[in-house]
Protein backbone atom coordinates (compact mmCIF):
# COMPACT_ATOMS: atom_id res chain seq x y z
CA UNK A 1 0.00 0.00 0.00
CA UNK A 2 2.84 2.37 0.84
CA UNK A 3 4.33 1.92 -2.67
CA UNK A 4 1.04 2.86 -4.24
CA UNK A 5 0.78 5.99 -2.13
CA UNK A 6 4.31 6.99 -3.05
CA UNK A 7 3.42 6.74 -6.75
CA UNK A 8 0.26 8.74 -6.18
CA UNK A 9 2.24 11.44 -4.40
CA UNK A 10 4.59 11.78 -7.38
CA UNK A 11 1.63 12.45 -9.63
CA UNK A 12 0.30 15.01 -7.20
CA UNK A 13 3.70 16.73 -7.08
CA UNK A 14 3.71 17.07 -10.86
CA UNK A 15 0.20 18.49 -10.80
CA UNK A 16 1.06 21.01 -8.09
CA UNK A 17 4.21 22.13 -9.92
CA UNK A 18 2.23 22.62 -13.12
CA UNK A 19 -0.36 24.75 -11.32
CA UNK A 20 2.34 26.92 -9.70
CA UNK A 21 3.10 28.62 -12.98
CA UNK A 22 4.58 25.95 -15.17
CA UNK A 23 1.19 25.21 -16.72
CA UNK A 24 -0.55 26.94 -19.61
CA UNK A 25 -2.34 30.19 -19.03
CA UNK A 26 -6.06 30.30 -19.71
CA UNK A 27 -6.57 31.91 -23.11
CA UNK A 28 -8.50 35.17 -23.34
CA UNK A 29 -12.05 34.23 -24.45
CA UNK A 30 -12.51 37.53 -26.32
CA UNK A 31 -9.31 36.92 -28.26
CA UNK A 32 -10.39 33.33 -28.97
CA UNK A 33 -13.71 34.65 -30.30
CA UNK A 34 -11.87 37.04 -32.60
CA UNK A 35 -9.54 34.33 -33.89
CA UNK A 36 -12.55 32.10 -34.59
CA UNK A 37 -14.31 34.98 -36.35
CA UNK A 38 -11.23 35.66 -38.47
CA UNK A 39 -11.10 31.97 -39.43
CA UNK A 40 -14.77 32.00 -40.44
CA UNK A 41 -14.25 35.22 -42.40
CA UNK A 42 -11.33 33.70 -44.30
CA UNK A 43 -13.40 30.59 -45.05
CA UNK A 44 -16.18 32.85 -46.32
CA UNK A 45 -13.77 34.71 -48.58
CA UNK A 46 -12.55 31.42 -50.03
CA UNK A 47 -16.09 30.25 -50.68
CA UNK A 48 -16.95 33.63 -52.20
CA UNK A 49 -13.96 33.45 -54.55
CA UNK A 50 -15.00 29.94 -55.61
CA UNK A 51 -18.51 31.14 -56.41
CA UNK A 52 -20.10 29.26 -53.50
CA UNK A 53 -22.20 32.19 -52.34
CA UNK A 54 -24.50 30.24 -50.06
CA UNK A 55 -21.57 28.76 -48.17
CA UNK A 56 -19.87 32.16 -48.07
CA UNK A 57 -23.08 33.68 -46.69
CA UNK A 58 -23.15 31.02 -43.97
CA UNK A 59 -19.62 31.84 -42.76
CA UNK A 60 -20.14 35.62 -43.00
CA UNK A 61 -23.34 35.15 -40.99
CA UNK A 62 -21.41 33.27 -38.28
CA UNK A 63 -19.06 36.22 -37.97
CA UNK A 64 -21.96 38.68 -37.97
CA UNK A 65 -23.76 36.78 -35.22
CA UNK A 66 -20.93 37.46 -32.76
CA UNK A 67 -21.35 40.41 -30.44
CA UNK A 68 -18.90 43.18 -31.22
CA UNK A 69 -16.38 44.09 -28.57
CA UNK A 70 -14.61 47.41 -28.18
CA UNK A 71 -11.62 46.07 -30.13
CA UNK A 72 -11.20 48.11 -33.32
CA UNK A 73 -9.83 45.21 -35.34
CA UNK A 74 -12.72 42.97 -34.33
CA UNK A 75 -15.29 45.66 -35.18
CA UNK A 76 -13.72 46.13 -38.62
CA UNK A 77 -13.92 42.41 -39.31
CA UNK A 78 -17.56 42.31 -38.24
CA UNK A 79 -18.35 45.34 -40.39
CA UNK A 80 -16.65 43.75 -43.41
CA UNK A 81 -18.65 40.56 -42.90
CA UNK A 82 -21.89 42.57 -42.77
CA UNK A 83 -20.90 44.43 -45.93
CA UNK A 84 -20.19 41.15 -47.72
CA UNK A 85 -23.52 39.73 -46.56
CA UNK A 86 -25.17 42.81 -48.04
CA UNK A 87 -23.46 42.24 -51.39
CA UNK A 88 -24.65 38.62 -51.52
CA UNK A 89 -28.18 39.70 -50.61
CA UNK A 90 -28.11 42.48 -53.22
CA UNK A 91 -26.90 40.12 -55.92
CA UNK A 92 -29.85 37.87 -55.10
CA UNK A 93 -32.47 40.62 -55.35
CA UNK A 94 -32.82 41.26 -51.62
CA UNK A 95 -32.21 45.01 -51.72
CA UNK A 96 -34.01 45.94 -48.49
CA UNK A 97 -32.24 43.21 -46.53
CA UNK A 98 -28.92 44.33 -48.05
CA UNK A 99 -29.65 47.89 -47.01
CA UNK A 100 -30.25 46.76 -43.42
CA UNK A 101 -26.93 44.87 -43.35
CA UNK A 102 -25.05 47.90 -44.64
CA UNK A 103 -26.62 50.06 -41.95
CA UNK A 104 -25.50 47.52 -39.35
CA UNK A 105 -22.00 47.48 -40.87
CA UNK A 106 -21.75 51.24 -40.45
CA UNK A 107 -23.17 51.11 -36.93
CA UNK A 108 -20.38 48.71 -35.98
CA UNK A 109 -17.62 50.59 -37.83
CA UNK A 110 -18.50 54.05 -39.10
CA UNK A 111 -15.11 54.22 -40.86
CA UNK A 112 -15.99 51.39 -43.28
CA UNK A 113 -15.83 53.41 -46.51
CA UNK A 114 -16.72 50.42 -48.70
CA UNK A 115 -19.96 49.90 -46.77
CA UNK A 116 -20.65 53.64 -46.93
CA UNK A 117 -20.19 53.65 -50.72
CA UNK A 118 -22.35 50.54 -51.12
CA UNK A 119 -25.05 52.09 -48.96
CA UNK A 120 -25.08 55.29 -51.04
CA UNK A 121 -25.35 53.24 -54.24
CA UNK A 122 -28.11 51.03 -52.85
CA UNK A 123 -30.17 53.94 -51.51
CA UNK A 124 -30.42 55.24 -55.05
CA UNK A 125 -31.91 51.93 -56.18
CA UNK A 126 -34.38 51.36 -53.36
Amino acid sequence: MKDKLKGLGMGLDLLLKASEGGGRQNPDPVRQNFEQAREWFNQALGKDEDGNYLEAYYFYRRVADLSPSNDVEERRLLSQALNNIAIILYENGQNKAALAQLEKALAVDSDNQVARDNLAMLIQEV
